[in-house]
């Protein structure tokens, strides 16, 4: 099966060049998020999340994993992100060792 433009364009360079702009912790991310918007990325999780009954929880483009690892911070614990870029697929399972990264498209699900 032939690969979309998407996945393309998220597994080359553009991609690789998107995991260096978004190498925050959770702390940073949460101040980043602050100072644009001016709530945390925490504080969305929970607004938008909080009155859920949640078991688990995919996240389709997890990239290195920051939304995963704000989540696992919060409690969540079955978490699964999928994304296409090898680079970020790596550095997500290095972050999340309890999370499951899987390398793959979302096309693939």
């Amino acid at each position: 099966m032939s690969k979309t433009i998407q996945e393309n364009f998220w597994e080359s360079e553009f991609g690789d060049d998107y995991i260096k702009r978004n190498s925050l912790n959770n702390d940073e991310l949460d101040e980043s998020y602050r100072q644009k918007f001016g709530v945390s990325r925490s504080e969305m999780n929970k607004e938008f999340l909080g009155c859920l009954e949640i078991k688990n929880i995919l996240e389709v483009g997890c990239n290195k994993g920051n939304q995963l690892s704000l989540l696992w911070a919060q409690g969540y614990k079955d978490l699964c992100g999928l994304e296409i870029n090898k680079k970020a697929v790596d550095l997500a399972k290095n972050r999340l060792k309890r999370a499951e990264i899987i390398e793959a498209s979302a096309f693939e699900i």
